[in-house]
């Protein structure tokens, strides 16, 4: 994860209209930790441009990330990235967040999943 500013994410809830573009709900500036994720990953040649970023909860960028892990396309070592990414950073999430996650993944993907 990248630090960026919050002009930038400021930016990004601006345009995407003060919502999610993963889950289509709105954004809470209040009650609910952002991060920025690339679109195009970094590591793939992805750029830090406003196009290729998203402003989501923190539990929705978990949940991408592990979408991601269980797509057979990518390369075993592109599935593993991603895996242990959302393993290193889960114990980050409140437990309501990782409930929000469980569902997320649940509803995304129909299969139930529980890290403890």
């Amino acid at each position: 994860m990248t630090a960026h500013s919050s002009e930038t994410q400021q930016k990004l809830f601006c345009l995407q209209e003060g919502k999610s573009p993963f889950s289509g709900l709105p954004l809470d500036r209040i009650n609910q930790r952002f991060e920025i994720h690339h679109v195009k990953e970094r590591v793939n040649g992805g750029e830090n441009s406003l196009i290729n970023l998203q402003l989501l909860p923190i539990y929705e960028h978990l949940a991408i990330h592990f979408i991601k892990f269980r797509d057979k396309k990518l390369s075993e070592e592109e599935r593993l990235r991603e895996f242990d990414t959302v393993m290193g950073r889960l114990n980050q999430l409140t437990e309501e967040e990782k409930n929000i996650f469980y569902q997320l993944v649940e509803e995304k993907v129909g299969i139930r999943v529980r890290f403890y």
